[in-house]
């Protein structure tokens, strides 16, 4: 298993479970700098599947009514899980979700090797995968998100964009997600369990973005009246679509954002990586791994129209270089 992430670490509990023999390699040795996903109500469907859902709620994440939108408008608008049969969502801490992750797939079993890379592999002559840290596997799990596949698999993009983020202190105890439209892109801001507000900037890629962070928060009056104080380093993660070509071949597959990775605007994240997850490993046990990849693919080609049809929501630029790319 390459990648120790949430997929990484949710196909290791299934196989594991399974009885197989499982070593998940993630190249991070401690916590990272998070970005404060909130987590949709349907969450706990596949932590029931992981066995994992009771752990998490005793994790001391932030419940969420819902979202907050200035999309289409510039007063801000209510969508609430208040009908949502699963309940409210998360505002979730990442290094705190991801070692209860990293528990539960030693728990059943796994091994996990945190603080190792693994960027070299070849198929030996007999099939079984020769990995650079000294470990020969029979099946390759690829499940190191947004990283060159180990396997070879290229990659079809969709996009150029890019997320600036940035963590400050948190002006209130406002527990909704909110997002805000602007002409060159849109704000993802929301508080996190310590008390901090999280802010990202989705936008096209090109030079000198850092530099135009307080002229691009400028225009974003809601987003910036949530924030009290300076923001921390401001850095700069991929947020583009992109699907892996192939998903899945001969003794190997790809889960999460190796697989396929999704515009943030769509809240699939980290659920995505949990079912796409479950759903590969559930493949290689079935021996059913060439449909899960025509599966995936599929789910990929109606996640583009659905994209879409957000895009086309927000209609005040229709010129603006980044709306007019998008719908």
């Amino acid at each position: 298993m390459v990648g120790g992430g949430p997929a990484g670490c949710a196909a290791a509990i299934v196989l594991a479970s399974a009885g197989a023999s499982v070593v998940v390699f993630e190249r991070s040795a401690g916590p990272r700098t998070p970005i404060g996903e909130t987590l949709p109500p349907e969450v706990r469907m596949p932590l029931d599947r992981l066995g994992l859902w009771e752990r998490f709620l005793t994790d001391g994440h932030l419940q969420s009514p819902g979202v907050m939108a200035a999309w289409g408008r510039s007063e801000p608008y209510v969508n609430d899980f208040i009908l949502n049969p699963y309940g409210c969502g998360w505002r979730v801490d990442r290094n705190r979700f991801d070692a209860t992750l990293a528990a539960g797939a030693a728990a059943a079993g796994a091994v996990v090797r945190a603080g190792t890379t693994v960027d070299r592999c070849r198929r030996g002559d007999g099939g079984a995968w020769q990995l650079n840290v000294d470990v020969t596997a029979g099946f390759l799990v690829d499940a190191a998100g947004r990283s060159p596949s180990p396997a070879g698999a290229g990659l079809v993009v969709h996009d150029r964009m890019v997320a600036l983020v940035g963590v400050a202190p948190a002006a209130g105890e406002d527990r909704w997600a909110l997002l805000e439209a602007t002409e060159e892109g849109w704000w993802y801001s929301a508080r996190l369990p310590d008390g901090r507000l999280v802010m990202t900037f989705q936008t096209n890629a090109g030079p000198g973005l850092r530099r135009r962070w307080h002229e691009f928060l400028a225009v974003a009056p809601a987003t910036a009246a949530r924030a009290r104080g300076p923001t921390d380093d401001v850095r700069i993660v991929s947020a583009n679509s992109h699907r892996r070509h192939p998903i899945a071949g001969e003794g190997w597959l790809a889960v999460g954002d190796a697989a396929t990775a999704h515009d943030p605007i769509t809240g699939l994240g980290i659920l995505w990586a949990l079912e796409s997850a479950i759903a590969g490993a559930e493949a290689m046990l079935g021996s059913t791994v060439a449909a899960y990849a025509r599966a995936m693919g599929d789910r990929f080609d109606r996640y583009l129209e659905t994209r879409v049809q957000y895009y086309r929501g927000e209609h005040r630029w229709p010129h603006a270089p980044f709306w007019r790319g998008r719908r």
